[in-house]
C-alpha cells in the first residue's frame, strides 16, 4: 500500500510539471506572452521624417532611423482625432518592416488629402520582445492638385452583351479658360461599335469623343458633351450623342466612366482609363 501511494503521488508530480508546460506554453506566440505586459525593448525609435512621394501625393516617403538592436518595426496611421493605440493592437494591425542596421525607408499607402495624421510606431528587438513605449509623430497630407495625364489606355464594356475593347489609346486634353475640364479624343474606343455591330461600321467609326469635368473637391465627373456631329465619314453617316458621369482616382491616376450612348443603341457602356 505504501508503494501505491508513493508512485500515485510521483505520477501527481510528473502531472503537474506537464500542465505547467503546457499552460506555458498555450500563454506564448511567437516569443510574445500577450496576458502581461509588454516588456520594454532595447531596440527604440530615434527619429521619423516624411515627405511627399514622388508616386503619388496621396502617399508619403518615411524614413526610420532606430537602434542597432531593432529587429522589426510596426507603424500605423491614424487621423489626428483619433484615439492612441497601444502597443499591441500596433502589433497586431500595423505594418510591418524590416531595417538595415536600424534604418528603414518606405512608402506608405493612400492617405486622405489636407489631412493631419498621426502615425504611430513600436519595435521589436533581436530578442523578439516588444517595446512598450509607442513613438508618435504628426504628419499633415497636402491638398491633392488634379494632375491628370496627357494619355490613358482604355478599356470599355458594352454593358447589355459585355462586348468589349481593351488596349486602345486615349488622348486628355486641358480645356482652356475652363478649370479641371478635359477633352477625350475617344472615350469607348475606336473599334467597340463594329464589335457590338457585327462590322456593320468601319474600324475608327464612332470613337465617341467628349468633353467632362471633375469636381476639385469629390473627383465626381460630369460629362458635359459627346458625341459627333453627322459628315464625318463614317460608314453609316448619322448623328450621335454622349452622356454620362464617373469618378477620377486622384491617386491612381485611373477614369472611370458610365455612358449612355443616347444616339446609336440607346445603351450603356463602361469605361476605364488608366
Amino acid at each position: 500500500m505504501k508503494n501505491y501511494i508513493k508512485l500515485s503521488k510521483s505520477y501527481l508530480n510528473i502531472l503537474a510539471v506537464i500542465l505547467l508546460v503546457f499552460t506555458t506554453a498555450c500563454n506564448t506566440d511567437d516569443a510574445f506572452t500577450y496576458d502581461v505586459p509588454p516588456q520594454e525593448a532595447t531596440a527604440l525609435i530615434n527619429d521619423v521624417s516624411f515627405v511627399v512621394s514622388s508616386e503619388s501625393a496621396c502617399r508619403t516617403d518615411i524614413s526610420i532611423s532606430s537602434s542597432e538592436f531593432t529587429n522589426t518595426i510596426y507603424y500605423m496611421f491614424l487621423s489626428a482625432d483619433a484615439d492612441a493605440p497601444d502597443s499591441q493592437t500596433i502589433f497586431d494591425d500595423g505594418t510591418a518592416v524590416v531595417p538595415v542596421n536600424g534604418a528603414a525607408s518606405i512608402t506608405s499607402g493612400n492617405l486622405n488629402p489636407s489631412t493631419d495624421y498621426k502615425a504611430y510606431f513600436i519595435t521589436l528587438n533581436n530578442d523578439g520582445v516588444r517595446s512598450a513605449k509607442v513613438s508618435e509623430y504628426n504628419y499633415s497630407t497636402p491638398e491633392f492638385a488634379l494632375n491628370l495625364s496627357s494619355s490613358y489606355v482604355g478599356t470599355s464594356v458594352f454593358v447589355p452583351n459585355g462586348a468589349s475593347q481593351e488596349g486602345y489609346a486615349v488622348n486628355a486634353t486641358p480645356v482652356a479658360g475652363m478649370d479641371n475640364t478635359y477633352d477625350l479624343d475617344v472615350s469607348w474606343g475606336d473599334e467597340l461599335i463594329g464589335i457590338v455591330c457585327g462590322g456593320c461600321v468601319n474600324p475608327g467609326d464612332f470613337p465617341g469623343p467628349l468633353r467632362f469635368s471633375i469636381d476639385p473637391v469629390t473627383y465626381d465627373i460630369t460629362v458635359l458633351s459627346g458625341g459627333e456631329p453627322a459628315g464625318q465619314g463614317y460608314l453609316i453617316d448619322i448623328a450621335y450623342v454622349i452622356s454620362g458621369s464617373g469618378t477620377y482616382d486622384i491617386c491612381e491616376d485611373v477614369i472611370s466612366l458610365d455612358l449612355l450612348d443616347e444616339s446609336l443603341f440607346g445603351e450603356s457602356i463602361t469605361v476605364v482609363l488608366q
